[in-house]
């Protein structure tokens, strides 16, 4: 079938192509095939395989990446990382990102984005809310807390686990789309319940001060 012949193809391109450096994988996808669709599936695959520290070098290379139809190259931001895709779409925003990402470290980027998408996790003091933190890991992905988010976008809980991992220096729990992500949300609910990060008051508020 077309899909099947597509799968093969791009199962030769990593192959093939395996041991180039990031930059020389992105670039070349787009000799590889004339099918905007496959380099899209391809480049899509690729990113998200990369770590944070590749985010910067992604950036620099957003004029090779390709979108379908009306599926933005940047969605992987949000699947891997979760930044909303949002943020990449102009060239300005993506120049303020790189900025940050060069100025902050990946818990201090996590901690901005998060509240500047309305995620409201920290104290006054700028601490971590756990169990604020408690109710995105056990409620987000069932039914996001900002009314304008599709009830499958999970980016809030994403975040959140990448924020724990930075944070608590727990790498093997950094999240992996290619993993269940209510599996990944109940270890780190189990982490910090061990970790005695949780007061014995459950709360349920919304936390995103747009909602």
């Amino acid at each position: 079938s077309e899909f099947e012949e597509k799968r093969i193809l791009e199962r030769i391109f990593y192959l093939k192509y395996n041991q180039l450096s990031l930059k020389e994988k992105i670039i070349e996808t787009k000799k590889y095939s004339q099918d905007q669709r496959q380099v899209f599936a391809i480049q899509q695959e690729i990113l998200s395989k990369i770590s944070f520290e590749d985010l910067k070098l992604v950036l620099d290379l957003s004029m090779e990446l390709v979108e379908e139809e009306n599926k933005s190259p940047f969605l992987f931001v949000e699947k891997k990382f979760g930044f909303p895709h949002s943020l990449f779409e102009s060239e300005k925003t993506r120049k303020m990102f790189k900025a940050d990402l060069e100025k902050y470290n990946k818990t201090e980027m996590y901690k901005k984005y998060l509240v500047q998408s309305g995620l409201e996790v920290f104290t006054s003091l700028n601490e971590i809310d756990f169990d604020k933190i408690q109710c995105i890991l056990e409620y987000d992905i069932v039914s996001p807390f900002s009314s304008t988010i599709s009830k499958t976008n999970t980016y809030f809980t994403i975040g959140v686990i990448q924020l724990l991992s930075s944070i608590f220096n727990e790498n093997e729990m950094e999240y992996n789309p290619q993993k269940n992500i209510r599996e990944q949300a109940q270890k780190w609910t189990e982490f910090l319940k061990k970790e005695g990060k949780f007061s014995n008051q459950k709360i349920y508020p919304s936390f995103n001060h747009n909602s």
